[in-house]
C-alpha cells in the first residue's frame, strides 16, 4: 500500500510547487494605487455623463406614466 501514499506525495509537492510560482508572480505586481483611483474615477465620470446624455435624448423622465 505504499503507491498511494507516494501518489499523495507528489501530489503534495505539485500543489506546493504552483502555489510558490503563484505567490512568486502576485510578489512582483507593482501598482501605483492613486493612478489605480484616478483611472477609475474617469471611468464613473463618463458612465455618469452617458446615462445623462441617454436619459436626455430618449426624453426620459424617470419612472413617469404614460398618462402624466
Amino acid at each position: 500500500m505504499q503507491a498511494p501514499s507516494n501518489i499523495r506525495d507528489v501530489q503534495k509537492e505539485e500543489i506546493y510547487r504552483i502555489i510558490s510560482m503563484y505567490v512568486r508572480g502576485v510578489s512582483n505586481w507593482n501598482f501605483d494605487i492613486e493612478e489605480l483611483k484616478a483611472q477609475a474615477a474617469l471611468i464613473e465620470d463618463e458612465e455618469e455623463s452617458f446615462s445623462a446624455e441617454a436619459s436626455s435624448e430618449n426624453g426620459d423622465e424617470g419612472d413617469k406614466d404614460i398618462n402624466g
